[in-house]
């Protein structure tokens, strides 16, 4: 039988033996910007930048320790109940609120919920 994220492998993942060092690298990295992002000295744009890109790339990490690469950034999020085993309900937000950064709304985000809460 083959897993969930196997079954990705077909469209939305790509096989690809995880990398010790590369995994290592993610999880420094995300926790690094983690660690920043909790700093109240930095802007609340920058604490949210950090805080969203700390948790890609812990995300991106556990999926490359299960062997697979994303095609798309936002799947890292939607494959945390195979990676992680995360529960849906607790992710949802998180790929809707990257895309806030691309379109330049972050700012409307922060107007509604803390730094805390989206993280």
């Amino acid at each position: 039988m083959t897993s969930p994220l196997e079954r990705l492998a077909e469209s939305l993942l790509a096989a690809e033996a995880p990398d010790a060092k590369e995994f290592a690298g993610l999880k420094s990295s995300g926790l690094a910007r983690l660690k920043d992002a909790g700093n109240s000295s930095n802007s609340l744009p920058s604490r949210f930048d950090l805080a969203y890109n700390a948790a890609h790339a812990l995300c991106l990490a556990a999926l490359r320790y299960h062997g697979f690469r994303p095609e798309k950034r936002y799947i890292v999020f939607q494959v945390l109940p195979h990676t992680l085993g995360v529960c849906p309900s607790n992710h949802f937000r998180l790929p809707r609120m990257g895309r806030g950064l691309d379109n330049g709304s972050w700012p409307r985000l922060f107007d509604r919920m803390s730094l805390i809460s989206c993280c």
